[in-house]
């Protein structure tokens, strides 16, 4: 192996490190957290083996972890800071990054439905609500006098194809491809549950599935009620659909939020089975 040991090149090394990680399968982000923490090391390696300190026996393996440590002091501050900083960032990434992605990707299309006409769109954000088959989360419910709007987001890298037919779509990354849950499914469950809660005709609802703008999608639907957009898309596919006249938008909202589950203990509980449902 040879190894040219440059602060520049470990440094670009770290950043595609932390790119392949948030675009691989969850199943390899542990090859990545572990390759993060070899990086340093093989670098360090490196550095000791152009002082002729790579060969080591059994009994200088006190002195070579000691040579170990001193050629990583050796580096700059800066650089030290910066190589510790990757490695905290991918050990926090491996045990919450999934959710971290989750949750932004609900941040950016919450910003987006926020700048919809406050005076006839009201928008509800992260719901927990339970019908007769259990707990549902809820993304985004945008309710107005034109109908209900169920906003599922999905945070993917990659090339997502699917068919609103089908129980599962793929999702493509890096070459390889992996089953996912169709989340026009996953918003017709929760559309069966407001349906339930506020005794509305199922005309009433619009089902829309809205991507990160990086995601690639092919996705056939067969209904003029649902949608699959993505980000910078998603507020006018709510304003050009209006599907009913006359709700009364004020009273719906009143009642889901009187429906909305905020206890945190069962808010936790319903995301671990959720977790368990899709491994």
């Amino acid at each position: 192996i040879v190894i040219k040991g440059s602060t520049t090149s470990c440094y670009s090394m770290c950043l595609m490190l932390l790119r392949l990680y948030t675009t691989s399968r969850p199943v390899q982000h542990s090859y990545w957290f572990f390759l993060g923490m070899l990086i340093p090391v093989v670098y360090l390696l490196g550095k000791i083996a152009r002082l002729g300190l790579s060969k080591t026996s059994g009994g200088r393996i006190v002195d070579f972890f000691v040579s170990l440590w001193n050629g990583f002091m050796v580096w700059p501050a800066s650089f030290r800071y910066l190589v510790l900083a990757v490695i905290v960032l991918l050990f926090f990434a491996k045990i919450w990054g999934n959710q971290f992605l989750g949750k932004s990707g609900e941040h950016w299309a919450a910003q987006e439905l926020g700048k919809l006409p406050s005076g006839e769109y009201h928008v509800l954000n992260d719901l927990v609500l339970e019908d007769s088959h259990g707990l549902h989360q809820i993304d985004h419910v945008v309710v107005s006098p034109y109908g209900i709007y169920m906003v599922e987001t999905k945070n993917y890298t990659g090339s997502i194809i699917g068919d609103a037919k089908y129980a599962n779509w793929l999702l493509y990354v890096g070459g390889q491809k992996r089953k996912i849950h169709s989340p026009l499914r996953q918003n017709y469950g929760h559309i069966k549950c407001l349906q339930e809660l506020l005794k509305l005709d199922e005309s009433a609802f619009v089902s829309i599935v809205c991507f990160a703008n990086r995601t690639k999608t092919k996705v056939t639907v067969h209904s003029d009620r649902e949608f699959v957009v993505h980000t910078d898309t998603l507020r006018s596919a709510v304003l050009d659909h209006p599907q009913c006249s006359g709700l009364d938008a004020e009273s719906i909202v009143q009642n889901l939020q009187s429906f909305n589950i905020t206890d945190k203990k069962i808010r936790r509980q319903h995301v671990k089975q959720l977790r368990a449902a899709h491994r």
